[in-house]
């Protein structure tokens, strides 16, 4: 599900009114750690009620999971990546 959130684009969960960039990527260095917060956070005024809806789903430790990668993707890159799934998938390997 982190993966999921993370390549997901979020181009239609914006309110039409909102101005911002909104094809910036969850990992990109142009949006920061508060940024990906606020895009994670349900907001009626924001955001579209379809998207609001889907973002009460996530439970909160994967959000909070989220937030650790952001935090650490500037610094470890995909070496991040590899130590997350590799270290994981060699413990369960998906089916």
């Amino acid at each position: 599900m982190v993966e999921e959130i993370i390549n997901k684009d979020y181009t239609d969960a914006y309110q039409d009114y909102v101005v911002t960039d909104k094809s910036r990527p969850i990992l990109s260095p142009d949006r920061s750690l508060g940024s990906v917060i606020k895009l994670l956070t349900p907001s009626p005024t924001r955001y579209k009620e379809a998207y609001n809806e889907w973002l009460r789903t996530i439970p909160h430790y994967v959000k909070g999971l989220v937030f650790i990668v952001k935090r650490f993707y500037k610094q470890m890159g995909q070496r991040l990546a590899q130590v997350f799934y590799g270290r994981y998938n060699r413990r369960s390997p998906r089916k």
